[in-house]
């Protein structure tokens, strides 16, 4: 369901976030390269891949230390810390089809670390499993993730399952939080109009673009601006397009829209 996968691009984004430390922690260190088997090509020897894998780590070179990590996985699959590194850098670079693959091989192995539940469960929204992915949603224990994650993204699911009540009842569970406020009232005003719900979801639109203390963001400026033009109301979304020529800064990235 192709107006749901933008959820995908939102777990991406978090996993920047969310990225992983350069600190290197309880794993076989080396003294000096010469501890190496200097005669073994790279791809065969673990410890070298391990090794080039650390250095481009620390320099933040995470492309290539991921790749390095995936060469000493092959030998040590089942070293739960080389697993979280992996798909932690691969997340980092938007490599999410890796990134969820070896989340669900680090699941596999007990891990209690939200985030690879969530990986696993934006592969399965962006792919249309969303009864997959709220189950794997709901593992999670993290408080982080259960108060604004997994609603957020449980919403969706359930929309993508056509299933209007649980949709908005998991957004709701965004109402606990006063500073989550803005987000609920754009994913509730993007859910109306989801599912059809034109008058409420115009109403709900304008709401967001009259709080006075809420900043607008380009982003919903074009979800709104897309609503207005799909629902016949091309002098509203003109005229909320002219409503930022005088931010010079919303003017630039709007000015093709518009």
């Amino acid at each position: 369901m192709g107006k749901i996968t933008f959820i995908s691009v939102l777990l991406v984004s978090t996993a920047l976030f969310v990225s992983c430390s350069p600190v290197i922690r309880t794993h076989p260190s080396f003294d000096t390269p010469s501890q190496l088997t200097k005669a073994q090509p790279l791809e065969s020897n673990p410890y070298g891949a391990y090794l080039a894998g650390r250095v481009a780590h620390i320099r933040k070179d995470f492309d290539h230390a991921a790749d390095y990590y995936k060469i000493a996985y092959e030998k040590d699959s089942t070293n739960p810390e080389l697993i979280d590194r992996l798909y932690l850098l691969l997340a980092s670079k938007g490599r999410i089809d890796e990134a969820s693959g070896y989340a669900q091989k680090a699941i596999a192995l007990k891990t209690t670390n939200g985030f690879a539940y969530m990986l696993v469960a934006a592969k399965e929204t962006h792919d249309g499993q969303y009864a997959a992915s709220v189950k794997n949603l709901n593992k999670i224990n993290d408080p982080m993730y259960k108060s604004l994650i997994a609603p957020m993204v449980n919403a969706w699911n359930y929309a993508g399952l056509n299933n209007q009540e649980k949709a908005f009842a998991e957004l709701a569970k965004l109402t606990k939080e006063e500073s989550l406020a803005p987000i609920y009232r754009l994913h509730r005003a993007m859910l109306l109009d989801y599912f059809g719900k034109n008058r409420e979801a115009g109403e709900a639109y304008e709401q967001i673009l009259l709080d006075k203390n809420a900043e607008i963001s380009v982003r919903t400026l074009e979800l709104i601006t897309n609503f207005y033009i799909r629902t016949g109301q091309k002098d509203k979304a003109v005229a909320l397009l002219q409503s930022t020529v005088n931010n010079q800064s919303l003017d630039s990235l709007l000015s093709s829209l518009r």
